[in-house]
């Protein structure tokens, strides 16, 4: 097994997380909780609540955790929530004795994340085989419900195995104004705001703003905007959702406006992967 990032994981406290997950990876999930957008919250709740364009792991690694959807869930050691994009939620704050997971996607990686009371370790392996698992696990809702757990769960034993067994890169930051631009982005994706917007919240000059952005994510923020809208009107046409709901959800002006977007990035309108009854 690959060892993780020494220099960053070699404290005590934060070896401890990885053993965790370790623990946890060979032992099994506990329980299995899986979150669509209507579990959520309402699009664009105040607060720190937010949603993400890619689908999202959440595990309880030790005590417990609490995540506001449209009821609260509370995690115990060795729970794990899947969240699908355009879930509107809201982590609550650890206490002491608490620790968690998460995995996501973040600007072509595959971002991993280890939470507590006191700080948040943040770390980066290759997109895939990560991303083919999740898009697999959002996959099968579209099962039958009786089947869906079981389809579940070997993903999730595989995507912590893979985890686990990769060399991550870990570092001690990410700099604060790319993080401040990153959340802008995800928390009012469902407004009109421009490449401006985004970069005014980093705090520095807009030059170095647009340059560390564009270095980060590895395009511009209005080409990262218009990505993280199109990649999630697609995903919530796909659970149902109507041509116009999902024009309103992802900060589009209207209809026709999403429509030129989406056949410009995927060759056909929206409405053929809608399913609009």
């Amino acid at each position: 097994m690959s060892e993780p990032g020494l220099s960053v994981l070699g404290e005590p406290r934060r070896l401890a997380l990885w053993q965790r997950l370790i623990a946890t990876a060979q032992g099994g999930v506990g329980k299995l909780h899986y979150w669509t957008a209507e579990d959520g919250l309402e699009s664009g709740s105040p607060g720190p609540s937010h949603q993400h364009t890619v689908p999202t792991l959440v595990l309880c690694l030790s005590g417990g955790i609490r995540i506001q959807g449209r009821a609260p869930l509370d995690l115990a050691a060795g729970d794990l929530l899947a969240i699908e994009p355009g879930c509107w939620h809201e982590h609550l704050p650890h206490k002491t004795g608490c620790s968690s997971f998460g995995l996501g996607f973040l600007a072509g990686r595959c971002d991993i994340l280890f939470f507590d009371d006191t700080e948040t370790l943040w770390g980066a392996v290759h997109e895939q085989p990560y991303r083919g698992l999740m898009d697999q696990l959002v996959a099968t809702h579209e099962q039958p419900a009786a089947q869906r757990v079981g389809l579940r769960l070997p993903l999730v034993d595989q995507i912590l195995a893979q985890v686990i067994s990769d060399r991550s890169t870990f570092v001690d930051w990410k700099h604060p104004g790319v993080l401040a631009m990153a959340a802008h982005l995800w928390n009012h994706l469902h407004e009109p705001i421009s490449a401006d917007d985004i970069i005014a919240k980093s705090g520095m000059g807009r030059t170095t703003s647009y340059e560390m952005f564009r270095s980060f994510f590895g395009r511009t923020p209005q080409q990262e905007l218009l990505v993280q809208r199109l990649d999630l009107a697609l995903h919530l046409l796909r659970r149902g959702r109507s041509v116009t709901d999902a024009a309103s959800l992802c900060g589009f002006a209207n209809r026709a406006e999403l429509t030129r977007a989406y056949r410009r990035r995927f060759g056909h309108p929206p409405s053929a992967d809608a399913h609009e009854g």
